[in-house]
């Protein structure tokens, strides 16, 4: 009988808990703008021990150099390019696959003619680098189509 008692307030407890937390990330998506991404992508950006925070950076970036027109490589979780788009950036998504409910450019960042024109502002990489074969001349490629004015 005590054990029953206690796995019933450990379940009221995590009730309770999920409730707030729930409260939580409602609270943290207004404050920083995340109500215009579609549900299934704002999650990442409001979770305890999410992105958030590379979302910030990312931004400061952005603000800091001034940049416009952005391409998000490897877009397939969407994260970063509803992040930047909800906060009014001009971005492109490209990625190796194309989901069905998203629309990037298709194309591989290992071959240069599958890239798509610039020029950007800036080409954000988060989560990709390790995936490439080739980064060094990967990176030169995408430098290519950045826009840069000194």
């Amino acid at each position: 009988m005590r054990n029953a008692g206690i796995a019933s307030l450990w379940q009221q407890m995590k009730t309770k808990a999920r409730a707030l937390y729930e409260q939580m990330k409602e609270e943290h998506a207004k404050r920083i703008g995340l109500l215009a991404i579609p549900e299934r992508y704002r999650s990442h950006l409001v979770c305890v021990g999410g992105a958030s925070e590379q979302a910030w950076l990312i931004m400061q970036l952005c603000q800091r150099h001034q940049a416009k027109r952005i391409l998000v490589v490897g877009v397939f979780g969407g994260r970063d390019f509803w992040f930047l788009r909800a906060n009014g950036y001009d971005v492109d998504g490209f990625d190796i696959v194309q989901p069905s409910d998203f629309p990037p450019i298709v194309g591989n960042v290992e071959e240069a003619h599958t890239l798509p024109r610039g020029p950007y502002d800036a080409v954000i990489l988060a989560e990709v680098l390790e995936h490439l074969r080739d980064d060094a001349t990967d990176l030169r490629n995408l430098h290519g189509i950045i826009f840069m004015e000194y």
